[in-house]
């Protein structure tokens, strides 16, 4: 992976629909992987003041002058977090739709097409029969994995989530509702993947702080984009997950359909196939229980690493100093708590289960004893 940041930015950089740092050198030893990039330094413009997590003061700024940096997992320190969504999936959109007209073909090989019928016949009807012993060992570990979550919203930091996010009763319903998915996950992947329309180059985690930003004389915002590591090709909805892990619930609540509809229309008016934003935010919230138990394996792999469960009564809110200059902490607690507030403002479930029934019906792993 770290070959394929450094690739990227010497192979790459003439070839995106947007700006990455201009590359000054890079190398890499064969023998331990240590490599050493220099690109261009990104003069990010100074922050307003900041109250009690929110940007209080306005800076006048110029066209052209560089928005201020935004670290990981730290939304609130965005003027307009919103705007910034849709500039990264409008670039998003176009970085797909590039790649769907051979723009990256010397660098990633030609694109494999392929239609969702010739995916069914050739990948999902050739499929065994899965032994009922595996929906078993599956079931188990998702509640197990879900359980440490829990545990962590209601007995170790309550106080860093929503009420919504530590109400116990919410809380066991959405275990249960995840658990009965989870045998399904792989069903669920393979759909993200069912047509070449669906796949293409894509950043691994486009995040904000994977990005640097600014307004034109227009007063339109603009993006560049850095950290390549992982950059290919990829059923690209997926990644939205890596985008969006860090938005706070209120923002998706308000603009996830409003983010789709920009990834569908500006992926075909750069030249990709054409997408419904319906299909496209389907694709998406099935994702969201495979998404929200992966969130909760961290509390012990890395949260509690840094952060001992000893400590968290120390904790006041997600502003603390033990919070926030800890990476994997605020990074891990603050997917954990968007995850635990946002599952509640969608019937998931449902959402399945309407699904598997019905348009993903031909994907539904059989299970036999």
């Amino acid at each position: 992976m770290d070959s394929a940041e450094l690739l990227t930015s010497i192979c790459c950089e003439h070839l995106f629909p947007f700006r990455i740092p201009k590359l000054y050198f890079a190398d890499i030893n064969r023998e331990t992987t240590n490599y050493v990039l220099i690109v261009e330094r990104i003069p990010f413009g100074r922050r307003g003041k900041v109250v009690k997590g929110k940007v209080t003061e306005k800076i006048e700024r110029k066209p052209f002058e560089i928005l201020p940096v935004c670290g990981k997992y730290q939304d609130y320190l965005l003027e307009d977090a919103p705007s910034i969504y849709y500039a990264l999936f409008r670039e998003m959109a176009h970085l797909a739709a590039w790649d769907h007209q051979g723009r990256y073909d010397a660098f990633l090989g030609p694109m494999t097409k392929y239609t969702e019928q010739e995916y069914l016949d050739q990948v999902i009807r050739v499929r065994k029969p899965q032994k009922q012993k595996k929906m078993e060992v599956l079931k188990g570990g998702c509640q197990s994995m879900i359980e440490k979550g829990i545990d962590f919203a209601l007995h170790v930091a309550s106080q860093i989530f929503t009420a919504s996010g530590r109400d116990r009763a919410k809380l066991e319903k959405m275990k249960k509702e995840i658990v009965e998915i989870a045998p399904y996950f792989d069903d669920i992947r393979s759909y993200m993947n069912n047509s070449s329309d669906w796949t293409a180059a894509m950043h691994m985690n486009l995040q904000a702080d994977n990005a640097w930003f600014w307004h034109d004389e227009m007063g339109d915002l603009d993006v560049g984009v850095f950290d390549w590591c992982g950059f290919g090709r990829a059923p690209f909805v997926m990644n939205f997950m890596g985008c969006l892990s860090g938005a706070e619930a209120d923002m998706l609540d308000a603009h996830e359909e409003g983010l789709m509809k920009m990834f569908c229309d500006e992926y075909e008016r750069y030249g990709g196939p054409h997408l419904e934003p319906s299909e496209m935010l389907l694709k998406y919230h099935l994702q969201w229980p495979s998404f929200a138990m992966d969130a909760c394996q961290w509390v012990e792999r890395d949260i509690y690493v840094q952060c001992p469960r000893e400590e968290w009564s120390t904790v006041k809110s997600m502003l603390d100093d033990k919070f926030v200059d800890r990476w994997n902490v605020r990074c891990r607690g603050t997917t954990l708590v968007n995850a635990f507030e946002f599952w509640h403002r969608r019937n998931f479930s449902k959402i399945f289960n309407d699904w598997i029934s019905g348009p993903g019906k031909e994907y539904r792993s059989v299970y036999s004893a």
